[in-house]
């Protein structure tokens, strides 16, 4: 009799502990989900970064063209920002120049167009060739994992950033 009961029992005892184990495993799977989103917003803006930085090197007082890069690279998120700073070349008189930004603050709800004659031209530099352009790209990204929200806050930001060399400036 206590053998049945005891068999009766032991159903019982396994639904409560893989009621325990799935909490601990449900966590562990959003909480690989919540790094995978980290990373990927932040491959996310090094590539944007990198492709605005390349196209600002070619035409650097451009800003919508190279906010249209971005925007076009972070598939237009609503949490992304970015600047763009030109330095000129160093010489013997100054061997480290200041970074200038030469760009307004990127507006994420604004549509960038890549028409450099019907988008707005920056007067803040007169950029060289051979001068230096960066474009920072920040993204924030969510916490969905309540234990780690706790931890790291309610978001987590993340950014890329990429130099070039001027090397061309148009008339």
């Amino acid at each position: 009799m206590i053998r049945s009961l005891l068999r009766r029992l032991e159903p019982g005892q396994a639904m409560v502990e893989f009621a325990l184990v799935l909490i601990v495993i449900v966590l562990l799977m959003v909480g690989i989900l919540d790094f995978g989103r980290v990373i990927f917003a932040h491959n996310d803006s090094s590539h944007a970064a990198r492709d605005a930085t390349r196209q600002a090197s070619v035409s650097p007082l451009d800003c919508d063209t190279t906010f249209h890069v971005v925007q076009h690279q972070t598939l237009g998120q609503d949490d992304v920002t970015a600047f763009v700073w030109y330095r000129t070349i160093p010489s013997p008189l100054n061997q480290n120049p200041a970074w200038t930004s030469i760009c307004p603050t990127y507006d994420p709800t604004v549509t960038y167009d890549d028409d450099p004659t019907t988008g707005t031209l920056s007067s803040a530099v007169s950029p060289m060739i051979g001068g230096e352009v960066r474009v920072q790209v920040r993204n924030s990204v969510s916490i969905a994992t309540p234990i780690l929200s706790n931890l790291v806050g309610s978001g987590f930001d993340v950014s890329g950033s990429s130099t070039m060399t001027v090397t061309f400036v148009p008339d």
